[in-house]
Parts: structure tokens; C-alpha cells; sequence
């Protein structure tokens, strides 16, 4: 029978310090979703609230700051949106229907759903205020 080594406090420290480092990069090291299936998600969440989204132009996508990422949440990304022309579909307190209302320079931040992997929800935009 052959007897089991234990680890010298070095190697475990070692060890352990080399599984952490891992693991933070695999976390940090997401893939972006595409650009198409961020027009997608969009589209679907504008069109859900009365806007035909006309125009879109995005102008990135990076991962979240990490100085704004919350401890085991979903990964979450930026988009940013160079252009977005929403076309109101009916009467609402602001606009009229069939009105185009044009934002620069915005930004949504999307994360992917905790239940479902590789499907994305819009978590917060900045820049574009539509009722």
C-alpha cells in the first residue's frame, strides 16, 4: 500500500494561490455576446414598450468594470450606442404615434439571465428616456 504525501504549507499555499489566480480569469475572461444578438435584444426589449427601433448603431461592447460588478452575478457587458432612432407605434404621455425620436451617445448595460445561459436581458440604460 502506498502511503499519501501531504503538501508542505508552501506547496498547499502555492497551490491554492495558483486555483484562485485560475479562477479570476476565467470569470474576467467572458466571451461578448455578438453584435447581433445584442441588436436583437434591443429591438425586443423597445419593441415590448411600444418603439420600433429605426436605426441602431453600436459602437461597442466591453465587459463591465470590474469596480461595478457584483460578487456571483451573471457577466455582464456595455454597450455602447453611437446612434438609436425609436419610432413611437402609439400615443403614449410624451410622444405621438408615428414620431422619430433620435438619442447619440448612450448606453445599456446587458447581462446574461442567471437561468438561461447565452440569453441576455437589458439591466439599465443611460441616455435614452422614452416613457
Amino acid at each position: 500500500m502506498q502511503q499519501e504525501k501531504s503538501l508542505s504549507r508552501p506547496d498547499l499555499l502555492a497551490r491554492l494561490i495558483f486555483s484562485g489566480v485560475a479562477a479570476v480569469l476565467l470569470v474576467a475572461c467572458t466571451v461578448a455576446p455578438s453584435v447581433e444578438t445584442v441588436d436583437g435584444v434591443i429591438r425586443t426589449y423597445f419593441e415590448d414598450r411600444g418603439y420600433r427601433v429605426m436605426e441602431l448603431q453600436i459602437s461597442g461592447i466591453s465587459s463591465v468594470p470590474l469596480n461595478q460588478k457584483t460578487y456571483m452575478g451573471t457577466q455582464g457587458h456595455v454597450v455602447d450606442i453611437r446612434l438609436i432612432t425609436l419610432q413611437v407605434l402609439s400615443d403614449n404621455r410624451q410622444y405621438r404615434k408615428g414620431e422619430q425620436i433620435t438619442f447619440s451617445h448612450a448606453s445599456i448595460r446587458i447581462r446574461e439571465k442567471v437561468d438561461k445561459k447565452g440569453e441576455w436581458i437589458i439591466v439599465n440604460i443611460s441616455g435614452i428616456q422614452v416613457p
